[in-house]
């Protein structure tokens, strides 16, 4: 059985109050066992405190899930492909027949298609919230669209993307660009693309944070080169790493209450922690990616000639 987010926030206020229990029996006897037990519920606190994030992230993409879709036809989302967001036009729904067995009815709300077409390449793949390869859209930062910024801008022309640089920034969400062959055109934000400031399609930027705050997300600009998108990383990764927490987290539970039985008599009963609840199953809550759901998007047409 899966423990819930609230039994799991049981146990770790369980096991905090154990470390301090450990820590009394420290000031008395400093043996190994005690030490290594210390380290131990130092490490299932973490461990713990990893399995309630992941739960929070579970929890939030359930309740995303559940309002519907997050695009319609003709909006702008990011599609995420092999590590980084790009823009892209969403050109049809595909919402799933609900289903009334029991625990597929909530899965299935997750496997919302979302067939796309991606601004200034023309490639076209299917999304999905279950995949974390779609988000909503947004404009990029305005304190990144000065004068002078270089960007790529789809070409009204064949909705390519070209190099530019911009000129003026309206207020209507466009922004006027200068092309390499010294043609003009006012492209809507939604068909730019940043070349210097890349850091706001990394997976670990965050909208409304302060560009300085977002720095470490930075990948080095190489001009054509940051719209080559490296390895994306898949669902599996993720369960694997769950389900690795979960099985060091029952090591750690055993090891404690081992210990704890054959020292109950050295602590005082006010300062006893109650038992912590039942700690992880080795059942994953995750599902493995089904690759037949996404169409990749090829490298090759990422690098088509401009």
């Amino acid at each position: 059985m899966n423990n819930t987010l609230s039994e799991l926030e049981a146990t770790l206020e369980s096991y905090k109050q154990s470390l301090e229990q450990v820590k009394l029996l420290r000031a008395s006897n400093n043996d190994p066992g005690t030490i290594k037990l210390e380290t131990d519920l130092t490490e299932a606190i973490e461990l713990t405190e990893s399995l309630i994030s992941l739960k929070q992230q579970d929890k939030s993409e359930e309740e995303l899930a559940k309002l519907g879709p997050i695009a319609n036809v003709g909006d702008y989302c990011y599609g995420l492909y092999e590590g980084l967001w790009y823009v892209a036009k969403v050109t049809k729904v595909n919402v799933p027949e609900p289903n009334t067995q029991e625990g597929e009815q909530e899965e299935a709300s997750q496997m919302i298609d979302y067939f796309v077409w991606y601004v200034g390449y023309g490639n076209t793949a299917v999304l999905n919230v279950e995949h974390r390869n779609i988000k909503k859209y947004f404009d990029p930062p305005k304190e990144y669209l000065t004068q002078g910024t270089r960007v790529y801008a789809a070409s009204a022309r064949d909705n390519k993307y070209y190099e530019a640089n911009i000129d003026t920034v309206t207020d209507n969400q466009t922004v006027w660009v200068t092309f390499k062959n010294k043609s003009v055109q006012e492209t809507p934000l939604h068909d730019i693309r940043l070349l210097d400031n890349t850091e706001i399609y990394q997976p670990s930027y965050k909208q409304n944070k302060k560009p300085e705050e977002n720095v470490g997300s930075k990948r080095k600009s190489t001009g054509e080169g940051d719209t080559q998108p490296p390895k994306k990383k898949k669902k599996k990764d993720k369960s694997a790493k769950k389900l690795e927490a979960e099985e060091q987290l029952n090591k750690r539970a055993d090891s404690w209450k081992n210990f704890m039985n054959k020292n109950a008599s050295r602590i005082p009963p006010s300062s006893r922690a109650k038992p912590a609840a039942r700690t992880m199953t080795q059942e994953s809550t995750f599902k493995p990616l089904q690759s037949s759901r996404q169409r990749a998007v090829t490298d090759e047409a990422f690098r088509r000639d401009k």
